[in-house]
Order: C-alpha cells, then sequence, then structure tokens
C-alpha cells in the first residue's frame, strides 16, 4: 500500500492553550491530529473515525539506577487492544526527549497495519519537531 500524506488545514492556537490541529491521508484513510500542549500535560487526539475509542496516559519515569523506563496505562477504552498503547508509548519516547510532560493519548483508528503506524507517527513528529 502506498502512503500518501499532505498536510491539510494546519492551524495554531496559541491562548489559552496552545493547539495545532492537522488532518493527513495515509493509505487512502485521512487522519485528524489535535495537539495541546497544557503546563502539566500533553493531549494529543488521533482519529479516522470522528472520535476516540481509547484514552491512554503514557510518562517517562526514572528507576533508582538512574535508567529510563516509560509507564504506559489504559484510562478509558478497551485493555485487550494494545495499539493504543504501542502508539502511546512510541510518542511519549519522542516527547520526553524535550520535556517530562506526561502524555495523555485519545485514538480512535480504522487502520491498525504497521505501515499506518509509521505514517501517523511521522506526521505527528514532524509537527512536534516544527
Amino acid at each position: 500500500t502506498r502512503l500518501a500524506s499532505e498536510h491539510v488545514n494546519m492551524s495554531s492556537i496559541p491562548f489559552p492553550v496552545p493547539t495545532k490541529q492537522f488532518a493527513f491521508e495515509a493509505s487512502g484513510i485521512k487522519t485528524e491530529v489535535v495537539i495541546s500542549t497544557f503546563t502539566d500535560r500533553i493531549f494529543i487526539i488521533v482519529t479516522q473515525l470522528g472520535k476516540v475509542a481509547s484514552i491512554v496516559a503514557a510518562s517517562r519515569d526514572t528507576t533508582i539506577e538512574g535508567a529510563e523506563t516509560y509507564a504506559v496505562k489504559t484510562l478509558l477504552g478497551s485493555r485487550d487492544d494494545m495499539m493504543p498503547v504501542v502508539y502511546a508509548r512510541a510518542l511519549v519516547e519522542h516527547i520526553s526527549k524535550r520535556t517530562s510532560r506526561p502524555l495523555w493519548l485519545g485514538i480512535g483508528l480504522r487502520d491498525n497495519s504497521p505501515q499506518m503506524f509509521r505514517a501517523i507517527i511521522s506526521q505527528i513528529k514532524q509537527v512536534l519537531d516544527a
């Protein structure tokens, strides 16, 4: 499957909560993303359904020995579906390079393929790093 992505309707709202919103298409499926940076956490919504099916919390922790670990917990939705956990883990690892704020991820996907995972993570990283 060929992935095609193009930013559509990229908007940024600085107040009261800095928010970036964009949409792109991959494998023929429109994916909408909202990234809100609160003072105590980063909240990302990723949906192909127009709603979220799960909300996952993720954070970076440090062990007594100083090693980094990541804690990921499903707050809402099926605990049997590991894909939201995989997305949250990948995103919090990237986010934690710049901030110690935890991540809350609201996610609702139609396509859980590895290609879609790579496309979504890549698009979000591009916007976070911009």
